[in-house]
């Protein structure tokens, strides 16, 4: 018997989909034993449309033959939502799979999406706070290589201990030249790198999109919609 090949994606929510992430994110905690049903934290978890509002903040959503299993909050540094990013770093929140679909690598597959989500949009850094009770997320993350860092840990207002963890993301490799937008490989970019020290890039060095670029007197800034900003302080 052939079985159809299962079909991943993440993605971007959707506004007729905060209601249901909602009730899945508050069922995942309960199930894992994270929260109880009084517990403060609820309000957070369920207001979905609150973090995808915040300045900065993406709320993806994983999905299994387009139904919605998993979901993840990207809080990058400087946003309202995170609690000990530095400058470079982001900080997946509210990660919950479906209570009907655990232990089946579901919240590894968020991590990874996470990690590409960093990636695309320039941070350097994963960095993500567990609960120090939370067995089931400090396994995760030691699992898939991250390394604890005691002295970025912090109590919350209500007394939980948030323990932290970071994992390095690795840069996407350059492809293609920033300035002619060729590849790399097909002849010497010796003269566009001169030129590029002095100079916003025009291509994507990733997927050779034409990047949109601001040059003001503090500097510029050059964006690929795909795989984000690049800024330039003026000396």
């Amino acid at each position: 018997m052939t079985h159809p090949a299962t079909r991943f994606s993440i993605r971007p929510i959707r506004r007729t989909e905060y209601e249901h992430v909602a009730k899945l994110s508050v069922d995942a905690y309960l199930a894992a034993e994270t929260i109880t049903p009084d517990d403060p934290y609820v309000p957070f978890l369920t207001d979905v449309e609150g973090r995808v509002n915040t300045a900065g903040v993406e709320v993806l959503v994983l999905t299994e033959h387009d139904d919605i299993v998993a979901t993840v909050t990207m809080c990058p540094y400087g946003s309202d939502l995170t609690e000990v990013c530095q400058p470079g770093e982001v900080e997946p929140r509210v990660l919950a799979v479906s209570a009907d679909h655990t232990r089946r690598g579901f919240a590894a597959k968020l991590v990874e999406g996470s990690e590409a989500w960093a990636q695309a949009n320039g941070f350097t850094t994963v960095t993500v706070c567990v609960a120090s009770h939370n067995e089931i997320g400090h396994n995760l993350y030691r699992k898939l290589g991250f390394t604890r860092c005691p002295d970025r840990d912090w109590v919350t207002w209500n007394g939980v201990i948030l323990q932290t963890y970071t994992r390095p993301v690795p840069p996407l490799e350059s492809v293609f030249c920033g300035r002619c937008g060729q590849e790399l490989s097909a002849k010497d970019h010796g003269q566009c790198q001169a030129a590029l020290e002095l100079e916003p890039p025009r291509y994507c060095h990733v997927c050779k999109r034409r990047m949109v670029v601001q040059v003001t007197p503090a500097g510029w800034t050059a964006r690929c919609k795909e795989h984000g900003e690049q800024t330039v302080a003026a000396n």
